[in-house]
């Protein structure tokens, strides 16, 4: 991954008490840019994770030296009351 973007924890997530988990579906083409991003999970939490995830860049991915020209992905998010996001993929 050459980058990766934290989302936001979404205001009216922390003023409904919401926390949890959600996970987004990316398709990367194959100069590693993101260009669809479908996320599942509370509508807060993933619309947030679902923006996020459209700004990250991996490194395109090869095969016998060739690039691979679509690959996908799952990323996963957490998003704990206090603010703080993990993300794992």
């Amino acid at each position: 991954m050459l980058k990766r973007v934290e989302p936001d924890y979404p205001d009216e997530a922390k003023h409904k008490h919401l926390q949890g988990n959600a996970s987004v579906k990316v398709l990367v083409n194959g100069e590693g840019q993101v260009e669809q991003a479908c996320g599942e999970g509370p509508r807060y939490l993933r619309e947030a994770a679902e923006k996020a995830a459209l700004q990250w860049i991996f490194r395109p991915a090869q095969m016998n030296g060739n690039a691979i020209p679509h690959l996908e992905h799952v990323i996963y998010f957490k998003f704990v009351l206090d603010g703080k996001v993990s993300t794992q993929f």
